[in-house]
């Protein structure tokens, strides 16, 4: 078990020392790159312009991308077209999936060797033939899976919560939509009239579907690209509404009205079922927590003075 710990610390340093290694090489590149470039008085410096950068663009991300491309090598691609796809649905269509896959790595040893240390601190605190000492190595694959897995279950939080916002934002985006298209606007400057109102999730998404009408996309396509980018089953409705709308020439005013009334039903249908699951969600807490308290503060004067009183009885 010993020359396991050791192999896996070795692996682990060896691998953190390559990607820094490789990330100051090639920041060394760029500083003799921009060391050539004359630049006037007037101009930005070269620790400027590197200190303009992100903490994490200057320093972390190039260890996570050696790192990922270390993984990513023996990693299938349908693997990383998943990974690029869920990173899209969380709100970060530009992180690479060699990147993600980095900080999983990264993850991974961060966690195995905290519970390489804390192995190697409990056997000197408390011997090596205690019973907690003796199972602890049986989870020394487990720490660095939990480690790997941990960026996932946040992957998968975010995803939720853009959903929900989105999904709270829709009926909002609708409304706002009728009242600039029956006020006279087109629908591309009610579009950009709702990006410039709107914030969060739902603002990214039209700017978006807007950049792509720019470049030339049919608005059905835009919109099924948009679609297809939020995975949400109300945005998949009001796409469709408004692909239906412009192939059959209805109003897009009558449709937008519609939809808006039905986003919003909906809305309200989701408010009324979460406000009926609350009292199911109060009572583990208030099982767990509260009623013994209560119990404890009640019955506890009570049962001191009966425990006084048998004793005199005694």
């Amino acid at each position: 078990m010993q020359i396991i710990f050791a192999i896996m610390i070795c692996v682990s340093c060896a691998a953190l020392s390559y990607s820094i290694a490789d990330s100051m090489m090639r920041r060394r590149q760029i500083k003799a790159r921009l060391q050539s470039i004359d630049v006037s008085d007037g101009g930005i410096s070269l620790h400027e312009l590197e200190m303009a950068r992100p903490f994490a663009e200057r320093v972390l991300q190039p260890v996570f991308s050696r790192l990922g491309a270390l993984l990513g090598s023996v990693t299938p691609q349908s693997f990383l077209d998943r990974v690029e796809r869920r990173l899209a649905l969380a709100g970060y269509p530009r992180t690479e999936p060699m990147t993600f896959l980095g900080i999983k790595g990264l993850a991974a040893l961060i966690t195995g060797g905290a519970f390489v240390l804390f192995y190697v601190s409990a056997r000197v605190g408390l011997g090596a033939n205690a019973d907690v000492v003796r199972r602890l190595p049986s989870f020394i694959l487990l720490a660095p899976m939990l480690g790997f897995m941990a960026p996932d279950l946040w992957l998968r939080l975010k995803e939720t919560e853009r959903k929900t916002e989105i999904s709270d934002s829709l009926p909002d985006l609708l409304d706002l939509l009728s009242v600039s298209v029956e006020a006279g606007l087109g629908f591309e400057q009610a579009l950009m009239h709702a990006a410039e109102k709107l914030k969060g999730a739902v603002s990214m998404e039209i700017r978006r579907m807007l950049q792509d009408m720019r470049i030339g996309l049919k608005h059905s396509d835009a919109l099924r690209a948009m679609s297809d980018r939020v995975d949400l089953p109300d945005m998949k409705i009001f796409c469709a509404a408004l692909i239906q709308s412009y192939q059959l020439g209805v109003s897009i005013a009558e449709v937008l009205r519609v939809q808006s009334e039905s986003m919003r039903q909906k809305r309200r249908q989701r408010a009324e079922e979460a406000a009926m699951k609350a009292p199911l969600k109060l009572l583990f807490p208030l099982v767990l927590f509260i009623f013994p308290s209560m119990l404890i503060i009640v019955w506890g004067p009570a049962m001191l003075k009966l425990m006084d009183a048998l004793k005199a009885g005694m």
